[in-house]
């Protein structure tokens, strides 16, 4: 099929580079991200200032299926807690967006580490309430295992609402995350090396602040859905031409 096309596109660098293992286009691949809406995706005005002086919430909105990872975001959060770098523990709360076959399994996980209290599985949400989810968190985690997934967007639609982020290196999280700078990307399967960063960032709120910006700034300029729509076009219009 790849190689019948007349043009090819790819919403994230990391699958091209899959795609030309297989074959060689005789063009270059179009990168046609697949975006968020800005507008809808946009952090809350109010959430700073309901965030002071109460928990500090870490979350991730993600299916409980095992290549999203979840019992390392959950192992990592058990690290943090019990960090002798963290003073205030009992203000951290670990919110989990989803639902999956792992449900069972990741609460009976929690209760075994002694964090029923403080970590609140919510369910599944529609994506229309997404948004207001991840403005009600500090620090985004997405903890991912599998290079399977090509396309990072739900670091893309945290780092829109100006949430900073600590994901996984899987490919594409680490495609639209820019380590150090809109968040942190950590090797995966790694709880400590997750539960470091957040400790970072729990520590640090002028970071978090700080990052939560650079990540907008950044889905302002690559992932914007209205601009990756108009790119699209013009694919499809550079590529009908060249048969005109």
């Amino acid at each position: 099929n790849l190689q019948y096309a007349d043009a090819l596109a790819s919403t994230s660098h990391a699958m091209a580079r899959q795609t030309e293992k297989f074959i060689k286009p005789a063009s270059p691949i179009f990168i046609t991200p697949f975006g968020v809406d800005v507008n809808l995706f946009a952090p809350s005005p109010a959430r700073n200032s309901e965030r002071s002086g109460g928990n500090i919430v870490i979350g991730t909105v993600k299916t409980l299926e095992e290549k999203y990872g979840i019992e390392y975001l959950i192992k990592a959060f058990d690290i943090v807690c019990r960090s002798h770098e963290i003073s205030d523990a009992e203000n951290l709360l670990l919110k989990i967006y989803g639902k999956g076959s792992l449900e069972l399994s990741l609460k009976a996980l929690t209760a075994e580490l002694g964090l029923a209290k403080k970590v609140e599985f919510c369910g599944f949400i529609p994506n229309k309430d997404v948004p207001d989810a991840l403005n009600g968190l500090d620090i985004a985690c997405i903890p991912s295992i599998l290079d399977s997934e090509s396309f990072g967007v739900s670091a893309v639609e945290a780092m829109s609402c100006s949430v900073p982020v600590v994901v996984s290196d899987v490919d594409g999280l680490k495609e639209v995350v820019e380590d150090n700078c809109t968040g942190f990307v950590v090797e995966r399967k790694n709880p400590q090396a997750m539960a470091e960063k957040i400790i970072e960032l729990i520590k640090n709120p002028d970071l978090r602040v700080k990052m939560g910006v650079a990540g907008r700034k950044r889905v302002l300029k690559l992932y914007n859905w209205d601009d990756n729509v108009r790119y699209m076009s013009e694919c499809l219009n550079k590529t009908v031409s060249e048969f005109n």
